[in-house]
């Protein structure tokens, strides 16, 4: 399932698949950190052995009744030898991290859905190995629900063709008309009749985005003080309203996106050596339309106009720190991401689009622009 941010993924998959087990990814995560996350919700340790290569051993044991009756199932699953007791517990049983049979098993007697959410923030190592073990899962029987924010479709079978006719690809994207639908269908449910004129202007800054849509709904309604359903029906139907809204939502948002530059600009002082190719990198993107940002800026576009504002700017360098700027931006949590750079596109997508509504509401000085600058002057001291 791919869409950008709050477009709707997480409650859709929380509607279809309410007894799932998550695992958020994180961009450092390896494969053997998500097969110990679903482990972990399953109520099972997963270690692995201290001199283990890539290929080492992992070892499982149950943290509790409910791991070990899990364990139990799907050692017999198996056809393991031997008898099954919680003696395993001193002695944990020792399985070749490539053997998807025995994970598969232990996933199978859970009989719960797997889901890994933001699939996007691992790293493309990770991104690819997991999809080549996704087509053996799929063997085995077990069918995970992959979630993350890509550009273009099919990209997991883009890491591994031997994916195509074994996965589905469920886009959570919107326009205009569907957003609109959104706002009647809501208002129509609680009593309000919203002007045509509200609902477009709302459906046109949202950005294709459904969870703008609904906070700036909300945020309207608020302003024409209608809080709740009535019998009567309320209209809402001054502009004035929605301005104030939108207005009090992008300083909402400032806070935001004011902690996204300093992580950014942080990351970028940290990267002196670099000739400030990724201040003049992140400003040419942050220098593109709309519509570019949605669509994808180029590789070639971006060197086009940070090469015009600092002719050290070489494409091969460029090609070399567009695949790095996810680290730039996200937080100790692993969250935050904004644009991301698409390998299979050759080009930078925005993935959350509430960043082209504040920049529309809010005049904003970005502080990579002054760095860049500053590496500009740098360098033409040091030539003096």
């Amino acid at each position: 399932m791919k869409g950008e941010s709050k477009s709707g993924k997480s409650w859709l998959r929380q509607k279809n698949f309410p007894d799932s087990v998550v695992v958020q990814c994180r961009i450092e995560f390896t494969k053997v950190e998500i097969f110990s996350a679903i482990f972990s919700e399953l109520d099972i340790n997963v270690t692995l052995s201290e001199n283990a290569t890539v290929g080492g051993t992992l070892s499982f044991s149950g943290k509790g009744e409910i791991g070990w009756q899990i364990l139990a199932k799907a050692e017999a699953e198996a056809g393991i030898e031997g008898n099954y007791s919680k003696e395993y517990q001193k002695k944990p049983i020792g399985k070749d991290i490539g053997d998807l049979r025995y994970i598969c098993e232990v996933i199978k007697a859970s009989k719960r859905r797997i889901v890994i959410e933001d699939f996007h923030y691992l790293p493309s190592d990770t991104q690819r190995s997991l999809s080549h073990d996704l087509k053996a899962m799929w063997d085995y029987g077990v069918y995970l629900v992959i979630i993350g924010v890509w550009a273009h479709r099919n990209y997991l079978t883009y890491l591994n063709p031997d994916l195509a006719g074994r996965i589905r690809e469920v886009s959570v994207y919107w326009n205009e008309k569907e957003l609109k639908d959104i706002i009647y269908k809501g208002c129509s449910a609680l009593n309000i009749d919203m002007s045509q004129e509200i609902v477009s202007q709302i459906a046109s800054d949202a950005f294709g985005n459904a969870g703008l849509v609904q906070s700036l709904t909300l945020s309207t309604l608020d302003e024409s003080q209608i809080y709740d359903k009535a019998e009567m029906a309320r209209t809402c139907n001054k502009t004035k309203h929605y301005e104030n809204a939108a207005l009090l939502y992008a300083e909402q948002l400032e806070a935001v996106f004011l902690e996204f530059a300093r992580r950014v600009a942080s990351g970028l002082r940290r990267r002196k050596a670099s000739t400030g190719i990724y201040a003049y990198s992140i400003w040419a993107i942050f220098d593109s339309s709309n519509d570019e940002l949605i669509k994808g800026v180029s590789v070639d576009t971006i060197f086009e106009r940070a090469n015009s504002r600092q002719p050290r700017v070489q494409k091969s360098n460029l090609r070399l720190i567009l695949p790095r700027i996810d680290e730039l931006q996200i937080d100790d949590r692993g969250k935050g991401l904004v644009v991301t750079f698409s390998a299979r596109s050759d080009s930078v997508v925005v993935v959350d689009r509430s960043v082209l509504f504040y920049r529309k509401y809010c005049t904003v000085s970005w502080p990579w622009e002054e760095i860049a600058k500053q590496s500009a002057e740098s360098e033409l001291g040091g030539e003096g």
